[in-house]
């Protein structure tokens, strides 16, 4: 494509041609210059703006001769500054600031002649987020206030609203407070009109209705007064006032300590002396509650009674302790019993307490007042007597002597009497051994062995009444049994034998079986228990018996009994001559089995025969037979101390 040329541009390359005459010629493929961009108007929107707005640059009539895409820019100036680039422009100004855009015209190559426009910013209208009236629930007499908030202004002027007034829709008055104007069952409304001095924005308001006012009563009373717990109790009022005239229609709330407990003219329970007891009347006149006026009452003590008393043992000897009894006790106020005793013996006053102890005799005529008392007052005292009979007497520290004792001893009971009317001892003791009886008396010497629990039992007489039996124990320890000797059977012994140890003079004082234990040492080591022993020992060994007498409960002395164990001759068995049969030619052998209980060495000797006739000694014989001789050997057991019964064995030579 062919680009149009500017008529300048061209007049240009005229004379750039016009001088080259005597160059080299032009070049048919050289480009054509750039034609700068132009506008023919420039706007801002809207045209109309405050600080609030976002301000667009807008322009028109862009043309470029080569027909290259607009790329104008903008510039924003306030006042004589620029302030920012761009086609839009948020913030950054105020209210009567000058505002002005200015376009370069921009092709991507060159730029062309700029184009401004401007505007002035106007004032921006003021808001408010809402009135409020106080108070919200307003009589006719009270004074309305009208206050607002959330005045917002973008140009940050001051909040100079404005108020007016209106009741039931009709304008009647300005400023923040309104009174006197209004009465019952209005509409009372506030309008606040957002103002900035300059521009009024839209209002807000609020509306209240005019309530009734409240009726008041002057004072309250409870009657009667003073009153206890049995009392019931009324409540008035005076001086009712109801600026309507309306009629009263108070009510009155019963409380006890704080705490509500009905309603209504009259209370007559729920409250005790020392209680207060208020009625509070809330004037009413149908419509409105005035404030409520109490009145308070404290509740006076109510005098406590008891309504019967006696002592208690009925039937009392000068060893009890009297107890003062009373019930009926009753306190309107609920309070505590703490009723008041006096004591009296003979008519004469004694002493205070539930109790009376010490203080009285034989025959003595005690009596007893109690007073009601409920921490306040005291009521009227009620009383009771007891005439004093014979004390049975009593026993203590009853003991056994001697507290450990065995059979054949001597037991005597021992005890401390006690008689508060000063009468003699005329006590029994009786005796009894394991529950059965055993005796009477003050001692006891017979009839009981070891394990046996003997009892001494001592009830306290004083020549008129019995006391309380009081008994004491002890068990009767067991008798150590003992022997007088003890025999060790065979003495003396050998290897081979069974020992057996006797003992003799057994005596356990409790008459229990004999269970003597017998123990056995050899040589000072322990070797067996029983009554017999059959090994374990041999010739020479010290072999020990002891006898320890035993009832099963305890042990006595022991007894020991020893035998030094002797030798024991040896013997031999199965002598046999080998080989069997034999020839001339062959040597004998004597052969035997050796046995000593002692464990001795064998030394047995051997003798040999031919036809009865000695032939010799040792344990072979190699010559000196022929057949049909008989060759006998005999052998004589020996232990190196004792030599034992011979055996003799024979064989016939053969040919």
């Amino acid at each position: 494509m062919t680009k149009r040329l500017n008529p300048s541009v061209a007049t240009l390359l005229f004379v750039a041609v016009t001088f080259s005459g005597c160059a080299t010629e032009p070049d048919d493929t050289s480009t054509a210059p750039n034609s700068a961009p132009s506008l023919s108007a420039a706007y801002i929107s809207p045209n109309t703006a405050t600080v609030l707005d976002t301000l667009t640059c807008t322009w028109s009539g862009f043309e470029d001769a080569d027909n290259d895409i607009d790329q104008s820019t903008v510039a924003w100036n306030v006042g004589k500054s620029q302030l920012a680039e761009g086609n839009t422009l948020s913030g950054g100004f105020q209210k009567g600031e000058v505002v002005s855009c200015t376009v370069t015209p921009f092709d991507g190559t060159d730029t062309g002649a700029t184009i401004s426009t401007e505007i002035t910013i106007d004032n921006s209208v003021p808001s408010l987020a809402l009135a409020t009236i106080t108070p919200s629930n307003p009589a006719a007499d009270d004074t309305l206030s009208c206050s607002w908030a959330g005045f917002e202004d973008a140009d940050n002027d001051k909040d100079l609203s404005e108020i007016t007034w209106a009741i039931n829709g009709i304008n009647a008055g300005k400023g923040t407070t309104f009174a006197g104007a209004f009465g019952g069952d209005d509409t009372v409304t506030c309008y606040v009109t957002p103002f900035d001095g300059t521009d009024k924005g839209a209002d807000v308001s609020d509306s209240v209705t005019i309530g009734n006012v409240a009726p008041t009563i002057g004072s309250v009373t409870i009657t009667p007064d003073p009153a206890t717990a049995i009392d019931q109790l009324t409540c008035a009022w005076q001086n009712f006032v109801d600026a309507d005239s309306d009629p009263d229609q108070s009510a009155s709330v019963w409380s006890i300590n704080g705490e509500v407990v009905g309603s209504g003219l009259s209370l007559n329970t729920g409250y005790i002396g020392g209680d207060a007891v208020s009625c509070t009347v809330t004037p009413f006149d149908g419509v409105t509650s005035g404030v409520p006026v109490t009145h308070t009452l404290t509740v006076s003590n109510a005098v406590p009674t008891v309504s019967s008393v006696w002592i208690s043992p009925t039937i009392p000897s000068a060893s009890d302790t009297l107890t003062c009894n009373w019930s009926g006790f009753e306190d309107d106020d609920s309070d505590p019993d703490e009723s008041k005793v006096l004591w009296s013996v003979n008519g004469v006053a004694m002493a205070s307490g539930t109790t009376l102890t010490g203080a009285f005799s034989r025959d003595d005529t005690v009596g007893c007042a109690v007073t009601p008392f409920d921490g306040f007052d005291q009521g009227i005292a009620v009383s009771a007597e007891v005439f004093v009979g014979n004390a049975a007497p009593t026993i203590s520290n009853v003991l056994i002597d001697p507290e450990i004792s065995w059979t054949g001893d001597a037991l005597s009971c021992g005890y401390t009497f006690s008689d508060s009317d000063g009468d003699a001892d005329n006590s029994t003791v009786s005796w009894s051994i394991n529950g059965s009886v055993a005796g009477t008396g003050s001692t006891l010497s017979s009839g009981f062995v070891g394990h046996d629990d003997v009892h001494c039992t001592v009830t306290p007489y004083d020549g008129a009444d019995y006391g309380v039996g009081v008994s004491s124990n002890t068990i009767i320890q067991n008798s150590i049994p003992s022997i007088t000797g003890v025999i060790l059977q065979p003495n003396p012994a050998s290897a081979d034998e069974t020992l057996t140890c006797v003992w003799s003079g057994f005596y356990d004082a409790d008459g229990e079986v004999d269970q003597t234990l017998v123990s056995w040492d050899v040589n000072g080591l322990a070797a067996g228990y029983g009554v017999s022993l059959n090994s374990g020992y041999l010739g020479g060994d010290t072999v020990t018996c002891t006898a320890t007498p035993s009832d099963g409960w305890e042990d006595g002395i022991s007894a020991s009994s020893s035998v030094i164990i002797g030798n024991t001759a040896p013997s031999v068995s199965s002598v046999t001559i080998s080989p069997s049969p034999a020839v001339e030619s062959d040597v004998l052998t004597c052969n035997w089995v050796f046995v000593d209980p002692d464990n001795g060495d064998d030394n047995s000797t051997v003798s040999w025969s031919i036809n009865g006739v000695a032939a010799g000694a040792g344990t072979t014989l190699a010559s000196g037979f022929s057949a049909v001789d008989e060759v006998s050997c005999t052998v004589v057991p020996s232990d190196g101390i004792e030599n034992g019964v011979e055996m003799t064995s024979a064989i016939t030579i053969n040919s």
